[in-house]
């Protein structure tokens, strides 16, 4: 069912999907008339919901209103009659059914304004099924215009919709989308529903009780609105009010999901073993009654578990159970970056124990490419109170992310380094400060009530300047958003999640957490409002930040080249002190600058002849060279060691741009002359 007029080379725009992804449906709407194979055109037998805050007392979809041409479906909105709106409507029942797969539709959306919404939705046969669940089918709202901001919602409804329906509503942010053109992405799995904004991700459904497990059907339409009131319709003329512009909707689909998720049963994996026996055995405290033993004889011996999928270019950590027992041993986990590279992780899976049960540790984190990679487990000793050396491994949770967040960190430092309560911060306004038995002093700042929504700590004090985490203790019974600056820059423009009841009834505070760079001595944060109504703010607190030896904003556990001298610590022989030129006048595996043998020289003398601005980046990059004499070679590599591009710099100042093509991240800048080498960390953003 693809249309013979989408391009052979079409990709999803800005998703760089990983797998085998097979095209299975598209239509470019390219046609003189609605193609009835894929599409069936909605006629309204009753009226649908009235919205009587805009003066509809009832609406339908109409075949009239729903035409192809000029490359687009057309979806009409009209004002029939004083009180009656019709719209357009278009759906795949009964022609394409699937569970599963990458949607994608790019659409430029009725106009708000005028009281409509347009849509993009999935719908079930067995929605109306009532188990507690969506699994047996749901109506899957990707997104509805249905407000003038640049904000949407998604929805997804189950249990029908008499009294056992449930729903779960995501907003997020959509840049633009009353202007133009834009895409809307579906990732949806087994195990999860990804939602997309011109190729952004921008919300994701995860829990099981939310995610279909059966074929759905796509829909198109607009409709009357629901998310305002007001005479936007009433006070327009009979007729035409507005369209929507579909260009097109495609599908991709893989033969097998499995590896997009992220949970791996051990035992389920492809794995080798050196030195000792492995088998699957039964266990009824494993996840899936089974988990694999490795029946280790002494340090050494290891187990590799091979092509473990990682979907996205980002930066991992690795959750791993066992089972433990008096008879086994520990166990450290590396992974191969390059075909015999390995990069071990710093952590210790203990599984001695008296008696049998579960016991998990976190592994990493590093910063990979999307792939395949094969992780090892090593026996690396057993505790005193062992009698071996044995070990029985249950689940694999590998956690991604994309970007370099804070919240994604396991463990975070609870060394509180300076406190300072909303109460005590600047505001405007007395009825800011209300009273609540759950807040830290039995106060909080409600800035809502107040016309200067901006609270203002302007005392923030931290004794070295550097990479700390800030924590901001907040209420709110349903998600709210907040600007959140630090020293005068943006940090964070966007949501703080729903944190349960409100304080009269029962309300605790929840945290939002973020990693921040602070001068030494005195700092101001301020937080103000962003859209609507915002969060009611407690206290902040100033955290010791997690090691950042180089002071380049990257934690060490993230970081590739931790003394940021450009070369990667797997390779490095000074990890913690800069030595581009990995000198060992004694090689005994000791860098000179670190080893007390030999000053460290840069082979261009000084570092302060090149200037590499600004870094971080987000693709345009100036570079000064003083002194300029010879031309310079560049080269760019990626983490694995992958060059990834070359550029020849012929004068003193050169503008490059890095390849669009590139994911965000760490890459290492390579400058050589008459082979005299000079290595530079550069963090991509976009």
């Amino acid at each position: 069912m693809v249309d013979t007029e989408t391009p052979a080379s079409a990709k999803p725009n800005g998703v760089d999907l990983f797998g085998d992804w097979e095209m299975t449906f598209s239509d470019e709407f390219n046609d003189t008339e609605i193609d009835g194979s894929k599409w069936g055109v909605s006629n309204s037998e009753k009226s649908r919901n009235s919205r009587p805050g805009l003066g509809i007392s009832q609406w339908f979809w109409r075949p009239q209103n729903t035409w192809e041409v000029d490359g687009n479906l057309v979806l009409r909105v009209q004002k029939y009659n004083a009180n009656t709106m019709t719209c357009g409507s278009v759906n795949s029942n009964n022609r394409f059914e699937k569970a599963f797969g990458y949607y994608e539709t790019r659409i430029k959306i009725a106009q708000a304004d005028k009281g409509t919404h347009t849509a993009f939705w999935f719908q079930g046969d067995n929605m109306g099924n009532i188990d507690g669940t969506g699994r047996d089918g749901a109506e899957v709202d990707i997104f509805e215009s249905a407000w003038t901001g640049d904000y949407t919602k998604s929805v997804i409804h189950i249990d029908g919709y008499a009294s056992a329906h449930k729903a779960n509503t995501k907003r997020y942010e959509t840049p633009g989308l009353h202007e133009g053109f834009h895409t809307f992405g579906v990732l949806w799995t087994p195990d999860a529903i990804k939602i997309y904004y011109d190729g952004k991700l921008k919300i994701t459904y995860s829990d099981p009780k939310w995610i279909p497990q059966v074929p759905q059907y796509i829909w198109l339409s607009d409709g009357a609105s629901f998310g305002f009131s007001g005479d936007n319709f009433t006070k327009e003329p009979i007729g035409t009010l507005t369209h929507a512009y579909v260009d097109y909707v495609r599908v991709w689909e893989l033969d097998n999901y499995a590896c997009l998720n992220p949970i791996k049963e051990v035992e389920n994996l492809e794995y080798a073993s050196n030195g000792a026996t492995t088998d699957v055995v039964q266990n009824s405290l494993a996840s899936n009654d089974s988990l694999l033993r490795f029946q280790s004889n002494g340090e050494g011996d290891e187990v590799i578990l091979e092509n473990i999928c990682h979907t996205e270019s980002g930066y991992y950590t690795y959750n791993l159970s066992g089972l433990t027992f008096s008879t086994f041993g520990q166990y450290k986990a590396s992974i191969e970056i390059e075909e015999g590279v390995w990069h071990e992780f710093d952590q210790v899976l203990d599984l001695y124990g008296a008696s049998v049960k579960e016991k998990l540790q976190t592994f990493g984190a590093i910063y990979l490419e999307k792939g395949n990679y094969n992780i090892k487990l090593t026996s690396v000793g057993k505790n005193a109170n062992s009698t071996g050396y044995w070990g029985a491994f249950d689940v694999l949770n590998i956690k991604s992310s994309s970007t370099l967040d804070i919240n994604f960190l396991d463990e975070i430092s609870s060394e509180v380094l300076w406190t300072g309560e909303a109460e005590d911060a600047s505001y405007i306004g007395a009825s800011a400060l209300q009273n609540c038995n759950t807040a830290s002093n039995g106060q909080y700042i409600n800035l809502n009530p107040v016309p200067n929504k901006n609270l203002n700590y302007t005392n923030v004090q931290v004794n070295e300047a550097g990479s700390y985490i800030l924590n901001v203790a907040y209420m709110s019974a349903n998600n709210r958003s907040a600007k959140v600056h630090v020293n005068g820059a943006l940090l964070y423009n966007g949501f703080f999640e729903r944190s349960g009841n409100w304080c009269d009834a029962g309300g605790q505070m929840a945290e939002r957490t973020f990693l921040v760079n602070l001068n030494a001595g005195i700092n101001a944060i301020t937080i103000s409002q962003s859209q609507e109504n915002m969060p009611i703010f407690d206290k902040i607190t100033i955290l010791k930040g997690p090691s950042d030896i180089d002071k380049d904003g990257v934690p060490d556990v993230f970081d590739i080249d931790d003394d940021n001298d450009g070369v990667l610590d797997i390779l490095d022989n000074c990890k913690t002190t800069p030595n581009t030129d990995q000198k060992d006048t004694d090689n005994n595996g000791i860098g000179d600058a670190c080893d007390g043998n030999a000053l460290n020289i840069d082979v261009f003398n000084s570092k302060d002849k090149l200037r590499i601005y600004p870094n971080p980046t987000n693709g345009k990059i100036t570079i000064t060279v003083k002194d300029f004499i010879k031309i310079l070679e560049l080269e760019i590599f990626d983490v694995t060691g992958k060059k990834v591009q070359t550029k020849i710099l012929e004068k003193e100042v050169s503008e490059i741009i890095i390849s669009p093509a590139l994911a965000e991240g760490i890459y290492i800048f390579k400058f050589n002359t008459d082979n005299n080498y000079l290595w530079q960390k550069i963090i991509l953003k976009k």
